[in-house]
């Protein structure tokens, strides 16, 4: 099995990646069956520093692409939390109930 790691940026992402990536070498798994993937700043040099294989991911955008895609992911997310309460809410009003107790059946 082969293990993909994607933890880049900062030495708070890179530092826990780099853990469990020993962690799982402790557990018997080979080094080359652990690839790293990641930019060019801090990761590019602690994870080939520890001998693990990594590769590089490149992301050309510009800035204006970027804010763009992240207003996207932020309104898909509040999309997805209001379906998620509708769901709730519904449950509530056929059930009178919203604890998860309740239910014994995975349908109505």
């Amino acid at each position: 099995m082969t293990y993909a790691i994607a933890a880049a940026g900062t030495g708070g992402h890179v530092f826990p990646g780099l853990a469990v990536g020993e962690s799982l070498v402790a557990s018997g798994v080979p080094t080359d069956s652990i690839l790293f993937v990641g930019g060019s700043r801090l990761e590019s040099r602690v994870y080939p520093d520890a001998g693990f294989p990594f590769f590089e991911a490149v992301l050309r955008t510009t800035e204006a692409v970027g804010q763009v895609f992240s207003v996207f992911v932020i309104t898909v997310a509040a999309a997805e939390v209001g379906i998620g309460l509708a769901i709730v809410l519904m449950i509530f009003r056929n059930r009178a109930t919203a604890n998860v107790d309740d239910f014994d059946l995975m349908r109505w």
